[in-house]
């Protein structure tokens, strides 16, 4: 049984820039997107670019694999991991980076538009993570990393909705870190700032230097730093569990 790091919400931005970065250390890697196919298929290109100008032969010998997956679809999200088990993976490390947004006042909002972002940014991490959990307990050993938001802490208006469901993946972080530590599981949230995707590509420069005044940082985020972050989070003499890390000079070191 080979180990993998599955990243969903892999096919552009941080998702994306988190495989490029585990590609350099030589890890097998599985990427979900939703629906972006296309997107998804330029960063395996990418991840079996690095593999092979950083390892050269030895390329041959790691894999990425990219799937489908509505991770906010219950029976989805069983269906791959049935597949993965079939083919003997072993998702060693998890992270549940798929997120979306909804900017809407809450009482123009309906009810398709809340229950779209709570169950992507919300019940799939749960629907994700209970799914890696059982082998991870009978290997004692794994890694679950959840890609939040300051707003979940702080929240914003019009937002209402993405700062519930990033708040409320905080809080399942934490629970989850003191469920799974007498299993070696080690599960962590990282808690981005503004960051340079295109989620927030739709904001003029005005709205951006708006929210980078409430920001710790003051500053945009690039996807590389997060994972950078993420990169270190996953080194096997990381004993980090239960912690919201958030973008400061502290966390990048």
């Amino acid at each position: 049984m080979e180990n993998y790091t599955l990243i969903t919400g892999a096919s552009r931005g941080i998702g994306r820039a988190i495989a490029l970065r585990l590609a350099k250390e030589g890890r097998n890697l599985i990427l979900t997107a939703c629906t972006d196919s296309g997107g998804l298929s330029e960063t395996l290109l990418k991840v079996h670019n690095i593999y092979k100008e950083t390892f050269g032969r030895a390329a041959a010998y790691m894999h990425c694999r990219t799937f489908l997956c509505d991770v906010s679809d219950s029976a989805a999200v069983r269906s791959m991991y049935e597949s993965l088990k079939k083919d003997d993976c072993f998702i060693e490390a998890l992270i549940n980076n798929a997120g979306i947004s909804c900017f809407e006042l809450v009482q123009d909002m309906t009810d398709d538009e809340w229950h779209h972002v709570l169950g992507v940014n919300l019940d799939g991490v749960f629907f994700m993570s209970r799914a890696a959990i059982p082998e991870m307990i009978r290997k004692k050993k794994g890694f679950i990393i959840n890609i939040s938001s300051y707003w979940g802490t702080a929240g914003s208006a019009m937002e209402s909705a993405y700062c519930a469901s990033k708040g409320a993946v905080n809080a399942f972080t934490l629970s989850l870190a003191k469920e799974l530590a007498p299993s070696n599981i080690k599960v962590n949230a990282v808690i981005c700032e503004f960051t340079d995707t295109k989620m927030n590509s739709f904001l003029n420069e005005d709205e951006i230097r708006d929210a980078l005044r409430e920001m710790p940082t003051h500053r945009i985020i690039p996807a590389s730093e997060v994972a950078e972050i993420v990169c270190g989070l996953l080194s096997r003499e990381n004993d980090v569990t239960g912690r919201l890390i958030e973008m400061t000079a502290e966390a990048k070191s």
